[in-house]
């Protein structure tokens, strides 16, 4: 994992406020792989079970993908769940 995508780990974690350890971070190679791990902590967390109207998944995925477009400068239409985050969107 290169430095573009540990910084944008470290995004996604402050955004969610989550922790994503660094063995999950170190298989994370699609987009899809960041929406999982992102909603697998997200909906293990009590105050998220919590709300009254707890973000839905889809939601989340947006979220996610409005991030790495901003991150990376890539349009948010050219971010789908099957994209290499490397090969694909060009983060080292």
């Amino acid at each position: 994992m290169g430095l573009d995508t540990v910084d944008l780990v470290v995004t996604i974690e402050k955004t969610f406020h989550i922790s994503i350890p660094n063995p999950e971070a170190a298989k994370i190679i699609t987009v899809g792989d960041i929406h999982e791990i992102v909603w697998k902590h997200l909906s293990a967390k009590p105050a998220y079970l919590q709300r009254e109207k707890p973000i839905t998944r889809k939601e989340i995925e947006q979220a996610i993908n409005e991030l790495i477009s901003d991150f990376a400068g890539i349009k948010l239409h050219e971010i789908t769940p099957e994209k290499s985050i490397t090969s694909d969107l060009g983060l080292d």
